[in-house]
């Protein structure tokens, strides 16, 4: 397997690979909020780390109705790492993308095309920015 021809994705904690060059259909997809019952399992089961952050915003990204990835806002361990990135007085101000997880089957970009609508949605709501 070539580097350069492949992206690495992880699902059910192993890593597998999508060809480079792939591009999304985004017709066929939507991203919405998604409860944190559903976030965390989604994320226990696929994320390879096995565990769940201290969620503040979560997204499900799916495809004709069906969660096929999560991306997990949160907190950072230190307060720093948002107020000495970003010009805010509150950590709070700021969110950490504590995990993000797409299932095998969604094609390559789909992370570029979740996260630009997931943090567009962010910045309505008024973060500062995203570590």
């Amino acid at each position: 397997m070539d580097a350069m021809t492949v992206d690495q994705r992880w699902t059910r904690g192993r890593d597998s690979y999508r060809p480079r060059g792939e591009v999304i259909d985004t017709a066929q997809y939507d991203v919405h909020p998604v409860d944190d019952e559903g976030a965390k399992s989604f994320i226990l089961a696929n994320h390879y780390s096995g565990t769940y952050p201290a969620a503040r915003r979560r997204f499900g990204l799916y495809r004709m109705g069906r969660l096929v990835g999560v991306a997990v806002f949160s907190h950072p361990t230190s307060d720093k790492s948002h107020t000495n990135v970003f010009d805010i007085a509150k950590a709070t101000d700021a969110l950490t993308l504590g995990r993000f997880v797409l299932l095998d089957e969604v094609p390559g970009n789909g992370e570029t095309y979740f996260l630009a609508r997931a943090f567009r949605d962010l910045k309505r709501e008024g973060f500062a920015g995203v570590v």
